[in-house]
């Protein structure tokens, strides 16, 4: 949550850093026909660390932002998992999920895939060690500390988790059991490229080993993602796989955390009444709104002007 800014923290301070009950609040979004909120089980810790962001901040991508103040962040230290008991196989029409974490720390990030309706058996098998894919341990841009109860830093750290076996990264992207950070280096983006494969028997003939054939991605497809470690999650974002290509977003760090959804944000070139690329200076809502010509009567959030995005932040 956003606190009052120039906020300290003495080291044996208890402070009411975001718990246990913002799960509820992650849980409250709405995906497709088949989820009325998300399945969510698991815990989060407490903490008693402020983080500072020196800069506003905003994401052209999902359009969450965040003002320049003093945080208190989710703290996923113990493990937190997008499925529960009527989901056990996780959530399905997801492409992304996308963590910005403030400050530094580690994050653990696993995912499993489902091709059934067994959770015992219906998964595929995958490259490396899916309890592996750590991030150990990040820093944000222009992180500083002068105390392990206050920290600042410039921007979220933006880390990514693709499900969609996308080959198109670097060997460490798709492969690295750890991805390893700079200390005070201004990494802003990290990926990790999840790759599954159809399972194969091994040579003894009981074993489950690799196979070599990628399975397709589909909005079907069905996930079970978690994290855990010693990270500061300020928000999270969910790049849904349906026709509208939604993505949905959380801002753990505000007062009341609700889910909020965007329409596409990775277009460059739009159609607008069957015309493209239209120049005639009239602004669109990212779902297709019409309203007006002048950016400065805009609120905040994510437009479209002349076929191309752009995002009004006062």
């Amino acid at each position: 949550m956003k606190v009052a800014d120039g906020t300290t923290v003495s080291p044996g301070f208890a402070g009411d850093e975001i718990g246990g009950g913002c799960i509820d609040k992650i849980s409250e979004a709405f995906l497709d026909a088949e989820y009325n909120t998300l399945p969510i089980s698991g815990g989060t810790a407490a903490g008693a660390n402020y983080h500072i962001l020196k800069n506003d901040y905003t994401d052209a991508e999902t359009g969450i932002a965040f003002k320049a103040g003093t945080y208190a962040c989710l703290n996923s230290n113990t493990e937190l998992k997008f499925k529960d008991t009527f989901n056990p196989q996780g959530v399905s029409n997801i492409k992304k999920v996308i963590f910005y974490l403030a400050s530094q720390g580690q994050l653990q990030a696993y995912a499993r895939q489902y091709t059934g309706t067994s959770v015992d058996n219906d998964y595929c098998h995958f490259e490396g060690d899916p309890t592996n894919r750590k991030l150990n341990p990040y820093y944000a841009p222009g992180f500083e500390t002068t105390t392990w109860t206050e920290m600042s830093f410039n921007k979220p750290l933006k880390l990514v988790l693709d499900l969609t076996n996308n080959q198109n990264g670097t060997t460490e992207e798709l492969t690295a059991g750890t991805i390893k950070m700079t200390m005070g280096g201004d990494t802003e983006l990290v990926n990790m490229l999840y790759q599954f494969y159809e399972k194969a028997t091994g040579p003894d003939g009981t074993s489950i080993i690799q196979g070599e054939k990628l399975i397709p991605w589909t909005a079907d497809s069905k996930f079970v993602i978690s994290f855990k470690k010693k990270a500061y999650v300020m928000g999270v974002a969910l790049i849904c796989g349906d026709a509208d290509a939604k993505t949905a977003y959380l801002d753990i760090t505000a007062e009341n955390p609700q889910w909020t959804e965007n329409a596409p944000t990775a277009i460059e070139n739009v159609t607008v009444n069957g015309v493209e690329n239209v120049n005639d200076n009239k602004i669109y809502s990212i779902d297709g709104r019409y309203v007006g010509t002048e950016k400065e009567s805009l609120a905040n959030g994510l437009y479209i002007q002349n076929g191309k995005k752009f995002i009004k932040n006062k």
